[in-house]
């Protein structure tokens, strides 16, 4: 009986010795390679984002269970335009049959879909499908997985600079001419408009290079806002 006992607390012990496991709240994921991974096995480069959209699949599950509130994947950059034309017209077309497909699952899952980047040059057919996506699992709260399409830090840079000056240009040419009034907007009004950013900023901020194998270094204020992590797939 002794003996029983002190195995039982000995394993309790060890239990609360442990470190809990900190989840991050957003992992970030950049999906490079798929075509490579194809052509060193003697597939086509299609093949390689066929299974990348299977490798998606298995890793949101994983990040559901896991507790994760945000994946952001980096599907495709601004340079994949410059890809030849037949392979982005099949990655367009692949993303229009993963979101049919997979859009049931979601909604079973409970992930709520969103996309960031210059979606205006995605072909009709491929955004009105994604929108159709967003809204039907708006309400979904187990998870939340952004899409990164047609998406560059530089392109979001010179977008929201645009904007901001845009912005500036507005509050301007809104200011009353007389002195006093001149006087009385200056003081009440912010002397630069603060521009509304995505929430997954922060991945876009300090998202991980997948090739590389390392994190960025972080401030302590942004490893609690992302909690960002990188991942390979294949």
């Amino acid at each position: 009986m002794s003996k029983t006992r002190s195995a039982t607390e000995g394993q309790e012990e060890q239990e609360t010795t442990q470190p809990r496991v900190r989840v991050p709240r957003h992992v970030a994921i950049i999906m490079d390679g798929n075509g490579r991974w194809a052509q060193q096995r003697g597939l086509p480069r299609a093949e390689g984002h066929i299974r990348g959209q299977d490798a998606l699949r298995a890793t949101l599950r994983a990040a559901a269970e896991l507790g994760i509130e945000y994946l952001t994947v980096y599907a495709f950059s601004t340079e994949n335009w410059a890809r030849p034309q037949q392979e982005v017209e099949a990655l367009m077309e692949l993303l229009v049959s993963a979101i049919h497909s997979e859009t049931p699952e979601l909604m079973s899952q409970g992930v709520r879909l969103r996309a960031i980047g210059d979606l205006s040059r995605l072909p009709e057919r491929a955004r009105q499908s994604l929108y159709e996506c967003i809204e039907r699992t708006k309400d979904n709260k187990q998870i939340t997985l952004v899409l990164a399409l047609s998406y560059s830090s530089r392109d979001e840079l010179t977008r929201a600079t645009r904007r901001i000056a845009g912005l500036s240009t507005e509050a301007s040419s809104r200011r009353p001419t007389s002195p006093r009034s001149s006087s009385r907007a200056t003081s009440t009004q912010p002397t630069s408009p603060t521009p509304t950013y995505s929430y997954a900023r922060g991945a876009r901020s300090a998202s991980a290079t997948i090739s590389s194998g390392r994190l960025p270094t972080q401030s302590s204020s942004s490893r609690q806002s992302t909690g960002l992590t990188s991942t390979r797939l294949p």
